[in-house]
């Protein structure tokens, strides 16, 4: 849907110049074996979707492709908002502010936004036979997206190494010298994203729709 990628301070970024980005930084330190980047996803129901445009364009819309061209760069434009204070919980949820990682700006990430997907053969829709669909067919509502590719590498002085994938475990004074924490805490996370969506949309979340 997008031309361009994102990132913490620019929303034109050619599709080739995102990969050098994090091509680039990728480099030194990090072992042939080593993850050189991961990629999360942020999804959002149609629910949460529907009340962005309300509050964007205080009117209730049914599906993405029923937006006009100016309402779908303001819609678009939202969520890039949206996805760079995800990013910020993600440099915080890596417990290393003691190393220059607080916010988005310590983080080399690109992302894009997409709009569109398509009914697979295991869809629940098709399985439960709700509706009459076919395979690859367009879903139709709001199916917004957004994917991220982080490198493996902070943006710190030190270039420190990063990783959503590291255990998450609460160091105590009996092994250390202070009570910390460390690793990257997946729970806690998405509950932050669930707040921080909640906040910048004043979205009322019901128990259902909680992590």
């Amino acid at each position: 849907d997008n031309e361009f990628f994102f990132n913490q301070n620019s929303t034109e970024i050619l599709a080739e110049d995102a990969v050098k980005i994090i091509d680039n930084h990728s480099k030194g330190r990090l072992g042939k074996d080593e993850s050189k980047w991961y990629s999360p996803m942020y999804s959002f129901s149609h629910e949460e979707c529907q009340h962005v445009v309300k509050i964007l364009f205080g009117e209730i819309i049914n599906n993405y492709d029923d937006l006009t061209q100016n309402q779908k760069k303001i819609y678009n434009e939202f969520f890039i908002q949206i996805a760079r204070a995800f990013q910020d919980e993600m440099a915080k949820n890596f417990n290393k502010q003691d190393l220059g990682i607080n916010n988005g700006d310590d983080l080399i990430y690109v992302g894009v936004i997409e709009n569109k997907r398509v009914i697979k053969g295991d869809d629940k829709l098709l399985r439960n036979k709700e509706i009459d669909l076919k395979v690859n067919n367009e879903k139709f509502g709001f199916n917004t997206h957004i994917h991220i590719i982080q490198s493996r590498k902070a943006n710190n002085e030190k270039q420190s190494k990063i990783s959503p994938m590291t255990k998450y475990k609460e160091r105590n004074s009996d092994n250390f010298n202070n009570n910390s924490r460390g690793g990257f805490n997946r729970t806690e996370f998405v509950i932050n994203l669930e707040k921080t969506f909640d906040k910048l949309t004043k979205y009322d979340r019901n128990y259902s729709q909680t992590f």
